[in-house]
């Protein structure tokens, strides 16, 4: 009698015996067919016969997840992008070819540094936070992981958190932490 090959492998050429499914590919139990096939876009497995594949919060190199660092957001398949300051959904257009689709996918997750006036202290994220103005924060680099506050005499250059802090004019004064100075009282 002839019996199918479990999940997360597939028959040889001959059916002589069945062969774990490489990496970055797999086979679920209710998969039709004797192949396996590539994991989806933003997905991976990083063994040999795996019946399903793991979402990655990063890029994928070499079968394996590259999660972002703090300080960057990943993007691609359906993760956030940043368009006129705006996330969006974004959908990756895969090749029909299962070879081309495989190297796309793993070509389509990447990481992207915050921009200056944001942050993201966390590994793995969609998204940057921005900067909280209102509470003197600001950063003027790109790949933080943190925002900087206003020191005392200083303020939000014209309320701007990707800018440098200012210092305040002459008869006005900050605790630090401003976004603007307060004049003084005389």
């Amino acid at each position: 009698s002839c019996s199918p090959c479990p999940a997360g492998t597939f028959p040889a050429e001959d059916a002589s015996k069945c062969i774990p499914c490489a990496k970055g590919s797999y086979r679920g139990a209710r998969d039709a067919g004797d192949r396996c096939k590539p994991c989806p876009a933003g997905q991976y497995t990083s063994v040999t016969g795996s019946t399903s594949c793991l979402h990655c919060q990063g890029r994928i190199e070499d079968d394996d997840c590259k999660v972002c660092k703090a300080g960057e957001k990943f993007e691609g398949g359906t993760a956030s992008l940043v368009v006129e300051g705006r996330y969006q959904k974004l959908e990756v257009p895969l090749v029909h070819s299962v070879l081309l689709e495989q190297k796309q996918a793993k070509v389509a997750i990447k990481c992207i540094a915050c921009e200056p006036g944001e942050y993201q202290p966390k590994a793995g994220q969609s998204t940057c936070i921005p900067c909280d103005s209102d509470r003197g924060e600001f950063q003027t680099e790109k790949g933080s992981s943190h925002c900087k506050t206003t020191k005392p005499g200083y303020q939000l250059n014209q309320g701007n958190s990707a800018a440098e802090e200012v210092k305040c004019e002459k008869d006005y004064y900050s605790s630090g932490r401003a976004k603007n100075c307060v004049k003084c009282r005389i």
